[in-house]
């Protein structure tokens, strides 16, 4: 069914359901949804409720850009899925130059992309990690693969697989096929028995059919290594339920904030969901054959038997695809929930000046740490190192307030601060360092209120007891206050304002890295 809609221009869309993508959306701006004939209808948007109105829904996209899925539910258990493609703010990003910033960096380190905002991109599984983000990364698998997952192992079980196991029963002498030592020696403690093993006549048994041998039997049986490679699937599964729970719920209740979507909305449907997959899951392990077996583990040996069979093959795939964790390249099946575009301009800045580093100093020996612990509580961090030269760029570093011990050396003299990105340059014993932040701002005025937080850095931050070089803001397009951009402002008054070209800015170069000494 395609649904109506009237965008912020007041132009009319009509939305294909999925797998169509439908473009025409804007992060900020309002859209309304009409209403469908019939009903009662519910619009979710991400797994969120729109409140309705007499004639639709009223969507105003947050701070983020990408996919967005909204799903149509109605009378009879109707249900439509519609894919939203949702712009960047044309007048800070344009949608070319967003999807470049989204590739840079995604090959710098998808993670970095990772978010809870509505919006996603298509991203594959490669890296684990153990970032609480991810678990939302890890609910879109379980949403997607689960389902498929269960009915498989339906499949599964209507002709499990089946092995041989050797045993031992006790059956009478006519029925004996084959006597080992065991069978050989249990029969000799007893005198009918060990009369018959010694070749007397049976004559002399009181009761010849009441005697009974211990002998060796093949017996079918589903305790198989194929079978409990599945089983260990079920209960990882079943597991990995419960833990996404618990980390959503903890997610959501993050203080709020005004450029973020909030997730408490959003929760309830996937804890519901989750504890759905829980039970079906559960269900399951108490059916045949899964109820039978003795333990639940992967192996070779299952490995090998679950390769041999398509329809244990297939089981597994999809168990294992609602398992992985961890973020790789972009292109693949599955989607990633984004950051704020805000949050993903900040971390592509991040990418950004490193490689402009790493052009800089080429001699260096560079290296990509994440969550360092010399860094004190920074994200992320790269450093080059040669000799006595030492060059660090930090996302996100922490600097405690005056009356706090300090992180690395970082502190700053009044409260606790968080600056997005921190440049150092240590060279034998000269040390010194600039701070940027990235602001996804372009109006004259929010441009001079943002000003504010670079005085802050620049008076407030210290590091091994030195001030900061320089504090500037780091922007998504040109500055409409063109005087705080102006090179020679940068340099004096060491605030301002730049955005990012394909060199480092020369003003950041000149107060990061002294001149030599017949240059000064």
């Amino acid at each position: 069914m395609h649904l109506l809609c009237t965008d912020d221009q007041g132009r009319a869309l009509e939305l294909a359901p999925a797998p169509a993508v439908n473009a025409g959306f804007e992060e900020r701006d309002t859209a309304i949804f009409h209403m469908p004939p019939g009903g009662p209808w519910t619009l979710w948007i991400d797994d969120e409720p729109l409140p309705p109105s007499d004639t639709g829904w009223l969507w105003a996209p947050g701070f983020f850009a990408g996919e967005v899925t909204a799903r149509l539910s109605g009378p009879d258990g109707a249900a439509y899925e519609y894919r939203l493609d949702v712009s960047p703010d044309r007048q800070k990003l344009g949608r070319d130059h967003f999807a470049r910033l989204i590739e840079e960096v995604a090959a710098d380190d998808p993670l970095l992309l990772a978010g809870d905002e509505p919006a996603t991109v298509l991203s594959r599984a490669e890296q684990l990690s153990e970032d609480p983000l991810l678990a939302l990364v890890a609910f879109a698998r379980m949403r997607a693969h689960v389902s498929p997952f269960l009915r498989a192992i339906t499949e599964v079980s209507r002709r499990p697989r089946t092995g041989l196991r050797q045993g031992r029963r006790l059956v009478p002498l006519q029925q004996a096929r084959r006597l080992d030592l065991r069978s050989v020696r249990m029969a000799l403690r007893s005198p009918d028995s060990a009369s018959v093993v010694l070749n007397e006549s049976m004559a002399l048994l009181s009761n010849p059919s009441a005697l009974r041998f211990d002998v060796p039997v093949n017996e079918v049986t589903l305790d198989t290594a194929a079978n409990h490679c599945l089983r260990a699937l079920l209960l990882a599964i079943r597991q990995r339920a419960h833990a996404i729970a618990e980390l959503l719920i903890e997610m959501a209740k993050r203080q709020e904030s005004d450029t973020r979507t909030s997730l408490m909305a959003r929760l309830p449907v996937r804890l519901e969901l989750l504890e759905r997959m829980a039970g079906e899951v559960a269900a399951v392990l108490r059916q045949q054959p899964w109820v039978e077996l003795s333990r639940a583990e992967i192996t070779a040996t299952g490995l090998t038997a679950v390769a041999s069979d398509p329809a244990y093959a297939r089981a597994f795939q999809l168990g294992w695809k609602a398992l992985r964790t961890g973020i790789g390249e972009l292109g693949g099946e599955e989607r990633l929930w984004l950051s704020p575009t805000w949050e993903l301009f900040e971390r592509w800045c991040f990418v950004r000046l490193a490689r402009q580093l790493r052009q800089v100093f080429p001699a260096l020996h560079w290296e990509r740490l994440t969550a360092p612990a010399e860094s004190g509580r920074a994200l992320a961090e790269w450093r080059g190192t040669s000799g006595g030269v030492r060059v660090r760029l930090l996302l996100q570093q922490k600097f405690p307030s005056g009356d706090q011990k300090p992180c690395d050396q970082f502190k700053s003299i009044s409260r606790q601060r968080f600056p997005d990105l921190v440049l150092t340059y240590e060279q034998n014993g000269d040390c010194r360092f600039v701070v940027l932040d990235a602001k996804y701002r372009r109006s004259r005025q929010a441009i001079l209120e943002e000003m504010s937080v670079a005085h802050t850095y620049r008076d407030s931050l210290r590091w091994k007891g030195l001030r900061c070089q320089g504090a500037y803001l780091l922007l998504p397009s040109a500055c409409e206050a063109e005087w705080l951009s102006e090179e020679g402002f940068r340099r004096t008054e060491r605030v301002g304002a730049l955005t990012l070209g394909e060199a480092l800015d020369p003003v950041v170069r000149e107060l990061l890295v002294p001149a030599p000494a017949g240059e000064r």
